[in-house]
């Protein structure tokens, strides 16, 4: 990515937070939360478009907190988005002109065409699915364009934080948080994190083939000593950071 585009992104991304008032009153603190934990994720994503999509339309699932669909719409890119209550952002997107569909997509088709998209953002949102994601996976292959590809981003769950909290005799979160979420913000939190193997085969069986997989740490662990050795650890083995992404598309 050129520093010109580079200096966009982060003008785009302060523009962005100064609007952060139109969403919910009671998102708003989740909101914030939510773009400082993913700024930097933003914008490898956004690097990542530029280097897997040159023509067509991209569609992103689960919008909220339509952070990507704001970039992409200022971007210049030709995208829309999918999300299970487009409500919660009402003001936002309208604000903004964001073509965003209410869809939920466990329950629902896509309404879309076959084929209709050259890209696909499936980005932290696999672990959130609890009803059926077989029947999710088959609706994004259907509406994959035989060209495209999908990019889809999800927590390690075999990262080095998540086996040291495994040692401790914890869990990868707390399971009454994550379902609680359906009444504090309208969908849950993580119900299953899965391995980069776990989720290749899932996508092979349902007709996906992946052509790339990166390993991403995002931040710093933790301060002090400690902190430095696990970010140490990571640097030198990529498998053991808490973010995977993974390139997929149909059998060519």
């Amino acid at each position: 990515m050129t520093h010109s585009k580079h200096s966009q992104i982060n003008i785009i991304l302060e523009e962005l937070e100064k609007e952060f008032y139109l969403l919910r009153p009671e998102l708003a603190q989740w909101n914030k939360n939510y773009f400082s934990q993913h700024k930097d994720r933003y914008k490898f994503d956004l690097e990542l478009i530029q280097r897997f999509f040159h023509n067509g339309t991209i569609l992103e699932v689960g919008s909220l907190p339509c952070h990507m669909t704001y970039c992409l719409k200022k971007l210049g890119y030709p995208a829309v988005s999918i999300d299970l209550d487009p409500e919660r952002a009402h003001n936002f997107i309208n604000k903004n002109e964001l073509q965003v569909v209410k869809c939920d997509i466990e329950k629902e088709k896509i309404p879309y065409n076959d084929n209709a998209f050259r890209l696909i953002l499936f980005n932290e949102v696999f672990e959130h699915l609890r009803i059926d994601p077989i029947c999710t996976l088959e609706e994004l292959y259907r509406v994959l364009d035989s060209e495209g590809y999908l990019i889809l981003s999800t927590p390690n769950l075999c990262s080095l934080p998540k086996r040291l909290m495994f040692v401790r005799g914890q869990g990868f979160d707390n399971p009454y948080e994550s379902f609680r979420k359906l009444h504090t913000l309208g969908h849950v939190g993580h119900v299953r994190e899965y391995t980069a193997g776990q989720v290749k085969e899932f996508m092979h069986q349902c007709g996906f083939q992946c052509v790339k997989l990166i390993y991403k740490r995002y931040h710093k662990t933790e301060k002090g000593f400690w902190g430095n050795i696990q970010d140490w650890l990571m640097d030198i083995r990529p498998k053991w950071r808490p973010f995977q992404i993974l390139i997929f598309r149909k059998p060519q």
